[in-house]
């Protein structure tokens, strides 16, 4: 699958999950964002890409910080495999960054919001299953 996919998918999954932010698991309101995330679900999983099976934990440990000589910690995105990569940029767009690479601390912030946005994501679809 080539980049421009990726990212087409994974910024439609970032404006999915920006929108279910806005509502609590059970909300009818949100029913669409969900079939919408399940949508691209099955879309990932149909082009499977290696990086799919890494988790989120695998991947921030695999990805090294590096410190520049100014000091600053950076992450090399050569380093991040797809999708995470995409994911990553999708969520950052605006941020700034240096030539060499983003800020390790917005890689590190990217992190944590993802896997506080996959369980608001379960805890939806959890109460979705519920309901029948």
């Amino acid at each position: 699958m080539d980049t421009d996919k990726i990212y087409q998918r994974e910024m439609a999954r970032r404006k999915s999950l920006w929108e279910l932010a806005r509502y609590k698991p059970g909300d009818r309101l949100a029913s669409g964002v969900l079939d919408v995330l399940d949508a691209i679900d099955v879309q990932e999983s149909d082009n499977a890409l290696p990086g799919k099976a890494i988790s989120i934990d695998q991947v921030a440990s695999s990805i090294p910080e590096e410190s520049l000589p100014s000091g600053v910690w950076i992450v090399r995105e050569a380093e991040i495999p797809q999708p995470w990569l995409e994911r990553f940029r999708c969520a950052s767009v605006g941020s700034t960054r240096l030539a060499e690479g983003p800020y390790a601390t917005d890689w590190e912030k990217f992190l944590r919001k993802w896997k506080a946005e996959m369980l608001h994501l379960e805890e939806h679809r959890s109460v979705r299953a519920k309901r029948g």
